[in-house]
């Protein structure tokens, strides 16, 4: 097994699809039946937080690349300028009452988003994310041989491993597991010389 994801997440995306087109669907019809502006607080407020929060990501992007992550600055300065640029034109289609446009900018903004986590920041995350390839290659390697894990707190070896690992916090506790599976493994070897 390569992740929990697919036990606890994939299921959901099919339900959350449909919910999140009903709703979307209702208020692009209620936007082309009036000329209010604020006709549904519960949808309106969070497509003018979500263009405030383009506007202030564009901005911190660039500022934030240059900081921490200069190899990533001309993507962050690209990926910011269309981050502004969408959070204005979200702003502007709002007060205008073209929702149809403001459904296609707002999804539009969301997949620029992805792309930008995709290609920048889950590369960066990648080298302090579980060490799932790593255990599931020490499985391999052990196979069915006595393993204990030292000082590392985490359920990712079991899970990974697909078996029961004993914690070792000491060197004394480590050194007398070492010598309990150096004594079993001589009784081990005994009991075949016994028995040619």
């Amino acid at each position: 097994v390569g992740s929990k994801r697919e036990y606890y997440l994939l299921p959901l995306y099919p339900v959350l699809a449909l919910l999140v087109a009903k709703v979307w669907d209702e208020y692009i019809l209620m936007k082309q039946q009036t000329a209010s502006r604020w006709t549904w607080k519960s949808m309106d407020i969070p497509i003018l937080g979500f263009a405030v929060v383009l506007v202030i990501v564009g901005l911190a992007l660039p500022i934030a690349a240059n900081m921490y992550l200069s190899e990533y600055l001309g993507q962050s300065i690209g990926f910011g300028v269309l981050c502004v640029g969408a959070g204005i034109l979200l702003g502007v289609l709002f007060v205008r009452n073209q929702p149809q446009a403001l459904f296609w900018t707002y999804t539009l903004a969301t997949i620029g988003l992805y792309l930008f986590a995709l290609t920048t920041v889950i590369p960066e995350m990648d080298r302090y994310r579980s060490r799932g390839e790593f255990f599931q290659e020490a499985r391999g390697i052990v196979g069915e041989s006595p393993l204990v894990d030292f000082h590392y707190e985490g359920y990712d070896v079991q899970f990974y491993m697909q078996r029961l690992v004993e914690y070792r916090f000491g060197p004394e506790e480590l050194s007398a597991s070492l010598d309990e599976a150096s004594l079993e493994d001589e009784a081990s070897s005994e009991d075949e010389v016994t028995s040619e």
